[in-house]
């Protein structure tokens, strides 16, 4: 018997974009699969677009609520799931021509937990995803090094929308409550779990979900609160690692470097804002304070860092808030 998908997509106001995806899950060559919709309490017609579309196909099931943020409706999908796998698809993005019959092959073939698989973006920026590796690998193997090395150097692995996931390693009970307000790394908080519950992980190269690229999401604007749920996040994979990565201290380097990357990523943001300049100087000095950031000074190699990163680092780590702001503003 084929495997069948449970395919979940929270859904709030996309009006424009909802239809365009239900139809490319439609349109695949692979007929075992549901639709769980969560409407997220969806201000415009959003969720009557959804309840259209399962009138028409009884593999559609929506569900209504309050609005409760991504991470909320994610989870609440998890509790309709009747599927094999779990695979998540956001309500302004596509999957692929293909994809679940390309998934379902892979799946059978490597009697994996987990498959991760690439990206396309499309709309007014078009590029496909990183290329961690060329081939497929079992990133679970040797105690899940692999793995552990991308979840600590890099953000790759993060997204929900990239997994496809056994129905039974799923922490379907699990509360996630304490990270109900997050909004930058939602995702990679509800893969952590994931990625310990999965025995055999495999990546594959290639495409099988299309990611839109839109001006809200490239513009989004300053975000107050970002650096914090960064800062939050990683503590977080830290804890993780340090649970199961046996190799943790060969790893602890690379998690450094990226978390200076994130953090002056953070300082670049509020420098070039258009914040009061008291206020700036306030985040810029609460971003040096992080423990974390004392942390990973003492381990980060900052190879990877471009010179103008690595500028801003050297005057993040002596406190020069006043002439990092001036560079901002030069540069």
């Amino acid at each position: 018997m084929s495997i069948k998908f449970s395919i979940h997509i929270p859904v709030y106001n996309v009006e424009e974009y909802v239809e365009e995806c239900l139809e490319s899950i439609l349109n695949q060559n692979y007929d075992n699969y549901e639709i769980v919709i969560i409407d997220d309490g969806s201000t415009d017609n959003s969720g009557k677009i959804c309840d259209i579309y399962a009138t028409k196909d009884n593999r559609i099931k929506v569900y209504h609520q309050q609005n409760q943020g991504l991470l909320a409706t994610r989870r609440a999908a998890l509790k309709y799931a009747d599927g094999d796998f779990v695979v998540f698809c956001d309500s302004d993005d596509k999957l692929k021509e293909g994809a679940l019959s390309g998934i379902a092959k892979y799946v059978e073939e490597y009697a994996c937990d987990m498959l991760i698989y690439r990206y396309e973006k499309f709309g007014n920026m078009c590029f496909d995803g990183a290329l961690l590796y060329e081939k497929v690998t079992d990133v679970s193997s040797n105690h899940k090094s692999e793995l552990m090395y991308q979840i600590a150097s890099n953000n790759e692995l993060n997204s929900m929308c990239l997994k496809a996931v056994r129905l039974s390693c799923v922490d379907i009970d699990e509360s996630y409550d304490k990270y109900k307000n997050i909004s930058n790394g939602e995702d990679l908080l509800q893969s952590l779990a994931l990625f310990e519950n999965c025995k055999k992980i495999v990546y594959v190269p290639d495409i099988f979900y299309c990611y839109r690229a839109n001006e809200k999401s490239i513009t989004g604007g300053f975000d107050s609160k970002r650096y914090k749920e960064m800062d939050f996040v990683r503590q977080e994979v830290l804890c993780f690692l340090k649970k199961n990565d046996f190799e943790f201290k060969k790893h602890l380097r690379v998690f450094s470097d990226c978390y200076i990357e994130m953090m002056t990523f953070c300082a670049v943001e509020v420098a070039v804002s258009d914040i009061q300049v008291k206020e700036k100087v306030k985040i810029l000095k609460d971003i040096r304070d992080l423990e974390l950031f004392n942390e990973s000074i003492k381990h980060a190699t900052l190879k990877n860092l471009t010179v103008k990163r690595k500028v801003i680092f050297w005057m993040m780590k002596r406190k020069m808030f006043l002439s990092l702001r001036l560079l901002m503003k030069l540069i």
